[in-house]
């Protein structure tokens, strides 16, 4: 009983971009162009993803000062519209430029979305008023979290029009192209544990030793592989690497100790694992985890750094502390950190697509913080 809504609001919003250029010192000379991505006509805007076409999804404030979710493609930035309330978000985004998200509904409920091409899909709920998705894979299939009409929320995988209950709760993280889905739900013992769901089989990736035992999903690649952060022994939370069948890896931190915490960002297709972590200066580090081994990506001159993503090529994006006190997004490939600079001050980076094209945001000579796009 999914409701299709024409998006009325969907006439483009045409983008006057700014555009300044950066010289890079790293990466052959490589000279960086950042674009402002604008606004929906309010005084801020986040991009939350970006895929392989380059298109990018985010949230804004329109002129009457209400959160929107963007699409921006090729310069013109795109109101979805929403499903008959006043707000939207979404922070999935397939490379078919599929989005998924959650608005208001007309009636104040609130319900999982699909938008394809200027059509937004109300993907409905398991009975209950709300709905909220948290994974989008290539094909479209959608997985969240719903209220049942007994008022308990489970776990759901929306694929061809069709809500499946899966009969329990969890937090769903990712669903990959084979179908399978991350998620993080109760394990029976007092504690939490990140379990995958493989066509109806549910397997327990453990938890990295602390009692009662909890570990929370975070993100999953195609191969199935896990990454996430749980509890250990000293109390701290690490991030960790697992798949169906071997025993939880404890990636640690940047100290020899294992001291203080770790938290992942993201998992490429080769299993590699960006995130953060405790350094031996105490600050966190952004870090690349390959092959058993974490890396320190360093920071731009100040006291700490953090990943935020990563592409199948091992190019790691995020934000760090520049000598000077203030607060840069970087491009990391290769074992050099690039500043990509900033629109007026402060700016840090969200995301990275597989041609290497960065999102982030960044502060304006005006005081606003608009979404921007990096690329070279």
């Amino acid at each position: 009983m999914n409701r299709r809504v024409p998006v009325g609001a969907s006439v483009a919003i045409a983008i006057a971009v700014a555009v300044a250029a950066f010289s890079a010192t790293s990466h052959a000379g490589t000279t960086w162009t950042i674009v402002d991505l604008g606004t929906l006509g309010g005084t801020f805007s986040e991009p939350t993803a970006i895929n392989a076409a380059g298109d990018v999804i985010g949230l804004s404030g329109n002129s009457d000062d209400a959160t929107r979710t963007f699409f921006w493609r090729n310069g013109t930035m795109t109101d979805l519209g929403t499903l008959g309330g006043n707000y939207t978000a979404a922070y999935l985004l397939n490379d078919r430029g599929q989005v998924a998200g959650f608005s208001f509904t007309a009636t104040g409920d609130v319900h999982a979305f699909l938008w394809t091409r200027g059509v937004m899909v109300d993907i409905g709920t398991l009975g209950g008023a709300s709905s909220e998705p948290w994974g989008i894979n290539a094909s479209g299939e959608v997985v969240g979290l719903s209220d049942t009409a007994s008022g308990a929320q489970h776990a759901f995988l929306w694929k061809n029009g069709v809500m499946k209950d899966l009969g329990f709760f969890a937090i769903p993280a990712a669903v990959n192209n084979r179908g399978q889905i991350a998620l993080s739900g109760p394990n029976g013992s007092g504690g939490a544990h990140a379990f995958v769901w493989d066509r109806g089989t549910v397997t327990d990736l453990g938890d990295l030793g602390y009692v009662p035992g909890v570990s929370h999903a975070k993100a999953m690649n195609e191969r199935g592989q896990v990454t996430g952060d749980s509890d250990v022994s000293s109390g701290f939370d690490h991030a960790f690497f697992a798949q169906p069948g071997t025993p939880m890896v404890d990636l640690g931190t940047l100290r020899s100790d294992g001291y203080g915490t770790s938290l992942p960002a993201g998992i490429n297709a080769q299993g590699h694992i960006a995130g953060l972590a405790t350094s031996p200066s105490i600050f966190a580090h952004a870090f690349l985890w390959r092959d058993g081994t974490m890396t320190d990506l360093g920071t731009l001159g100040g006291v700490g750094s953090s990943a935020t993503g990563l592409n199948n090529d091992d190019v790691v994006v995020g934000g760090s502390a520049t000598a000077d006190g203030a607060f840069h997004a970087f491009d990391w490939q290769d074992g050099v950190m690039t500043d990509l600079g900033t629109l007026s001050s402060r700016s840090e980076a969200t995301a990275v697509n597989a041609g290497g094209q960065v999102v982030g945001t960044s502060d304006t000579a005006a005081g606003e913080t608009h979404a921007v796009l990096w690329t070279h």
